[in-house]
């Protein structure tokens, strides 16, 4: 398994569904904020399991250890008010997978992956740009590379930058045509 980012269009088989519950969040006041500058969360979202498997079998691994809310199986928004990522982030586990849900993102909008170059922290060398489209996933090896994401757009869930995240480990299939002697 040498992947370290993959890009599935059309993802979810029910995109709207996913949406509404963000939209159906019952109290958008109370949001946590990620980080300065780094937009909110705006509630926890399960994994469905199909999306696990649909991510497992892509992988050739199975996925394990979804990391429990607010780092996995969260809502994220980045409106207007959030800037774009000066400095590149990395995540907290191995993988992740962000599923845009924003209908009309403006062109620029994305996340810029980069990968460093040497041992040094500021060392980052840009990889690839994803842009936003709505029902794409990102999966990207969080562990390897940073990202940096474009500045937020819209004033709240139903036309800002709206994504469900989940984060979590694999564990691999044991080697083939391994044998006990």
């Amino acid at each position: 398994m040498r992947k370290t980012l993959e890009v599935v269009d059309d993802f979810h088989p029910n995109p709207a569904a996913l949406m509404g519950r963000a939209l159906d969040e019952p109290d958008r006041t109370a949001v946590e904020i990620a980080a300065p500058g780094r937009g909110r969360y705006v509630g926890p979202c399960y994994v469905d399991p199909w999306a696990a498997a649909a991510v497992s079998s892509l992988l050739g691994a199975t996925v394990e250890g979804i990391v429990a809310p607010p780092f996995a199986g969260r809502f994220a928004l980045r409106d207007k008010d959030v800037p774009g990522d000066d400095v590149p982030h990395r995540g907290p586990t191995d993988w992740t997978a962000v599923i845009f849900l924003s209908s009309a993102p403006p062109p620029q909008a994305g996340l810029t992956f980069l990968r460093q170059s040497s041992g040094a922290l500021e060392d980052w060398v840009e990889c690839a740009f994803i842009p936003l489209r709505f029902n794409r996933m990102v999966l990207y090896r969080s562990s390897v590379l940073g990202y940096r994401a474009s500045p937020g757009f819209g004033s709240g869930l139903a036309d800002g930058w709206l994504s469900h995240e989940w984060r979590f480990g694999l564990v691999l299939p044991p080697e083939r045509g391994a044998h006990a002697h």
